[in-house]
């Protein structure tokens, strides 16, 4: 990113006592002291010093008089900013109670200060900027309170910008609050001498600079034609703006100077990048104004909306809906136009139908867009079923009609079959007796027997509905029920069959009480199975060829119309 280079100056702070627009706050007060540090003592110039004398370590002291001016001592004052000294001329041997040799003298040194503490404050951390008396600060801006103390030594130092004071510390120093701010400061010494409160004042901008693109000619939305300006406008309201820059479709950023034009530019997309710093180094977030130069018509697409079924043709139905969309991504649509064989040429307002008859039908259509760029025009062609299918229906063997009544049994194959001349059938639907509706895949049967109403209907592929139709059948799963006479009673009974005499004749018969009985079949004693029809009988007597006592199995099957079948057997005994 390129930037303008800042040229930085060196400035003085300025500090200001009492007097300034905005009042000091209330500052703490604090006593005039006696301060010890190690073998130093030091005492506030200010202060009274009374002194006096003990022959014994911890004894009481008796003060001190001077015969000489004694309105000035006890108290007395030191004269001297800095060391003062009690002497005795020459210091005394403990043990022999002379002179040291070589004499030395004994000082007793106290320490005055009158002088308060200097204070300066510095700055760090933040970019600064100055436009005539006002000084600026950026982000991240800490203060360093320097203090210049000679002779007790600094205690401690405080500020206030909040309306109250602190004690300064590492911890405290960031400024972070924008505006317009006034620190004041002061430090007071180890025995309370406290300066005169400093102040200074600056501004702190946290803000960076606003910028805003301006269009001069031809835009709508966000599409120009190529006579048309962009202008950028930005602004700063406390340090004020250093530089604004831009960039074209990524491209390097570089200083903006003066409003710029898009007439030499090829059509397509644009994106203009931009933003502003400012005096203390404040970076807009860049902003991304995308445009396009205008100059290609529209293209519009039709849509197929419901019923649809791609075969020969585009199948439709007369509830299928139409709807034209056009992108344009230079000026935007304008107007659709469009037309069918019933409907003459109009604007297209709202998703529309086809209800000509049956057929293959051409829809045209094309957009405009708003600076009247025209799109060839268009054409798709429809094949419009309106027509629903035909279904039949079908029953399989056994059937047997009779009395108008089809009578079928659970082994009866039940189909379907649906027809279709445009789009084709695409699935066939039934209900039996009123119940849930099952869509058709293979023949059926029905296995309960009793009345059978079967209602079915079939879709099309482009989801025209066929009325319900209807059949009827009655299943017969019930078997004959077969009857065995003889001509003559039994004339006996052995090891628990029934015996007749050999001249005696059975008769065979069955009743159906629905569909009526097909056919009786009879086996004697395992022989091949013979039809049986009445008034024949079958006669058992055998003359000339049984024996005196013979055992007979007479076997019997009897059907309906229908294929259900029944047996039964029966065993007995002949004398001859």
């Amino acid at each position: 990113m390129k930037k303008s280079k800042i040229l930085w100056a060196v400035i003085c702070i300025s500090f200001f006592y009492e007097g300034n627009s905005q009042s000091e706050p209330e500052k703490p007060v604090f006593e005039a002291v006696m301060f010890q540090d190690g073998s130093k003592i030091y005492v506030q110039r200010g202060l009274p010093i009374y002194l006096s004398v003990s022959t014994t370590k911890d004894g009481k002291g008796i003060n001190l008089e001077t015969p000489a001016n004694p309105q000035d001592a006890n108290p007395m004052f030191l004269d001297t900013e800095g060391v003062n000294y009690l002497r005795s001329k020459w210091a005394i041997d403990k043990e022999k109670q002379t002179y040291h040799d070589p004499k030395r003298e004994i000082l007793f040194p106290i320490y005055a200060d009158g002088i308060a503490p200097k204070t300066k404050i510095f700055f760090k951390g933040s970019p600064e900027y100055i436009e005539g008396q006002n000084t600026y600060y950026g982000k991240n801006l800490k203060f360093i309170l320097s203090v210049k103390e000679s002779v007790s030594g600094l205690s401690k130092s405080f500020f206030s910008e909040d309306g109250q004071y602190a004690e300064f510390s590492e911890e405290k120093s960031s400024l972070n609050v924008e505006g317009a701010r006034k620190l004041f400061f002061f430090s007071v010494d180890n025995v309370g001498n406290t300066e005169l409160t400093r102040s200074t004042s600056f501004t702190i901008d946290l803000t960076p600079p606003e910028t805003l693109i301006e269009f001069i000619g031809v835009k709508f939305e966000n599409v120009v034609g190529p006579s048309t300006q962009f202008a950028l406008v930005s602004k700063d309201n406390l340090s004020g703006v250093n530089a604004t820059y831009m960039g074209l479709n990524g491209g390097q950023e570089l200083i903006y100077e003066t409003q710029l034009s898009m007439d030499s530019l090829n059509e397509g997309p644009y994106k203009i990048n931009y933003f502003s710093v400012d005096n203390v180094e404040n970076e807009e977030l860049p902003k991304i104004e995308e445009i396009f130069l205008d100059k290609t018509a529209p293209v519009s697409n039709l849509k197929v909306i419901g019923d649809k079924f791609e075969g020969k043709y585009i199948f439709v139905s007369d509830r299928t809906e139409f709807d034209i969309v056009a992108t344009d991504n230079k000026a935007g649509v304008k107007e659709i136009y469009f037309s069918t064989p019933s409907i003459q040429e109009k604007i297209f307002a709202d998703v529309f139908k086809l209800t000509d008859p049956l057929g293959l039908k051409d829809i045209n259509f094309y957009a405009i867009d708003r600076v009247n760029n025209s799109e060839e025009v268009k054409s798709e062609s429809f094949f419009l079923d309106n027509k629903a299918p035909n279904t039949s229906i079908s029953f399989g063997d056994p059937s047997f009609f009779t009395r108008d009544t089809l009578f079928i049994s659970e082994q009866s194959k039940i189909s379907l079959l649906a027809k279709d001349d445009d789009s084709g059938p695409k699935s066939s639907y039934y209900m039996v007796n009123d119940g849930d509706t099952t869509t058709y895949e293979e023949s059926f049967s029905l296995m309960n027997e009793g009345y059978k109403r079967i209602e079915f209907f079939s879709i099309d592929n482009v989801n025209n509905i066929e009325l319900l139709k209807s059949g009827s059948a009655y299943v017969d799963n019930s078997p004959p029920e077969i009857f065995i006479n003889f001509g003559l009673e039994q004339i006996g009974t052995e090891s628990g069959l029934a015996v007749y005499p050999n001249y005696v004749r059975m008769f065979l018969g069955a009743t159906d009480d629905k569909t009526g009985t097909k056919e009786i079949l009879y086996s004697i004693n395992d022989s091949d199975y013979k039809a049986y029809s009445s008034p024949k009988t079958i006669d058992l007597s055998e003359r000339g060829a049984f024996s005196s006592s013979k055992k007979y199995e007479v076997k019997v099957i009897a059907r309906d119309m229908v294929g259900n079948e029944t047996n039964k057997t029966l065993s007995f005994l002949v004398k001859g």
